[in-house]
């Protein structure tokens, strides 16, 4: 049985969380998102699954990475957005991205590294914030335009 937790963007939203792929169902339960780690996405893709709510992706270390090429492929496969979620080493979030795709927002109890970028996000936010990957970021500027 995969892990539960709230959604934070979300507070009425169920999330499944996927850590290993042998939990991973045939068909995940619909009228719920799903979340793994960035290493996980193909095997996800995999999936004969139609979701009707965003999908969580856990970045970092450990988890992997996500490009904008995975991004469109969630697009294209599900049309469905993505949101990211960074992960320290040992597990934790430090970061989550907002509806606006800008940069991943700084959880308050995270040390803040160097690079970040101080200036109010397009969603209204202006707690500091990871600058998005520049392919990201103009995909972003696409979509919205």
């Amino acid at each position: 049985m995969p892990q539960r937790f709230q959604y934070p963007l979300s507070p009425h939203l169920t999330v499944a969380m996927y850590e290993r792929a042998e939990a991973f169902p045939a068909e995940p339960a619909g009228q719920q998102t799903a979340a793994f780690p960035a290493g996980m996405l193909a095997l996800a893709l995999q999936w004969r699954w139609r979701p009707e709510y965003p999908v969580v992706i856990f970045t970092g270390p450990v988890a992997g990475s996500l490009t904008a090429e995975d991004r469109d492929r969630v697009w294209r496969e599900w049309e469905v957005p993505v949101y990211e979620f960074r992960l320290d080493a040992s597990g934790s979030v430090v970061a989550e991205e907002c509806d606006a795709h800008n940069g991943l927002h700084l959880r308050p109890e995270t040390d803040p590294p160097i690079g970040l970028d101080w200036s109010r996000c397009p969603c209204g936010l202006g707690t500091p914030r990871l600058p998005a990957p520049r392919e990201v970021a103009e995909a972003a500027l696409h979509a919205a335009a």
